[in-house]
């Protein structure tokens, strides 16, 4: 009601599609212009059961016909989508997010080599899998010194990833070399990300975007990322990192072992 008396819009956006069941409406009431945005919706459902997938997929599909535009955060998350909720091509567009640039006096090294982790601390994202391969990394001695620092907080769910990750950790005998930040305030970010040699968050199946990836990028920071998602679309539009081949943390631990044991080649990725 505020809305069609008050607020007179000419675009609605719709923040993602999970919430394109009130366009009909707003476009009705309104008469105005529906914009939604794409990320991530697929995961969600298709992690339902099977007969529910369906039945979710045609109710989206339906309500997808009230949208007049579809903003995905990368061309490979928008194709899923379009195939998904069968959204005609003029109607799907692709804008990449973004972060603000930090206001750094330099961007160097760090005074000692470190991987990091920015990400949910789950196993679902790759904690498991950046873990194993760190581990990997540490029997070799010339990465004696090397630092694995992982941020971006955890809900009661990811306490046993969280867990059994620390366990594999002591076994090891690595633990004062890794740093797990339970809590994560995004003021301490610029802290975190200037620690880094290098970012990698191994989501299995990739994912609509990752913002971590600008993050990293807006330090100097390059990443590696599996060849899956819209991770193969970024580095290869912009650069800035590494693939390896998915779902193999050997292949991880030597992209990381790679550009870990390259300085220049990863300022210049940075």
């Amino acid at each position: 009601t505020w809305l069609e008396h008050e607020g007179a819009p000419d675009i609605v956006h719709v923040s993602n599609a999970f919430l394109m069941g009130l366009a009909g409406k707003l476009r009705r009431d309104l008469g105005c212009r529906i914009l939604c945005s794409l990320q991530d919706e697929a995961g969600w459902v298709d992690g339902m059961r099977a007969e529910y997938q369906e039945r979710v997929w045609n109710m989206m599909a339906e309500t997808a016909q009230h949208v007049d535009a579809f903003i995905g955060v990368s061309d490979w998350y928008a194709n899923l989508m379009s195939k998904k909720l069968r959204i005609p091509a003029d109607r799907l567009h692709t804008i990449y997010p973004g972060v603000p640039i930090p206001q750094l006096a330099s961007v160097g090294e760090p005074p000692g080599l470190a991987i990091g982790y920015l990400s949910r601390l789950s196993d679902s994202l790759g904690l498991g899998c950046i873990v194993e391969a760190f581990l990997q990394l540490k029997t070799d001695p010339k990465h004696s010194e090397l630092k694995l620092y992982a941020a971006g907080g955890m809900t009661q769910d990811d306490e046993g990833d969280v867990a059994a990750a620390l366990t594999k950790i002591e076994k090891a005998g690595v633990a004062s070399d890794v740093t797990l930040l339970r809590k994560f305030d995004p003021a301490a970010r610029g802290s975190f990300l200037s620690k880094l040699s290098v970012l990698s968050v191994p989501v299995p199946g990739g994912e609509a975007f990752g913002m971590y990836i600008p993050e990293a990028w807006s330090y100097g920071i390059p990443v590696v990322q599996p060849a899956v998602g819209a991770f193969v679309e970024l580095l290869g539009k912009f650069g800035g990192g590494d693939l390896y081949s998915p779902d193999d943390t050997g292949a991880l631990a030597a992209a990381l072992d790679s550009l870990l044991s390259q300085p220049e080649r990863r300022a210049t990725l940075g």
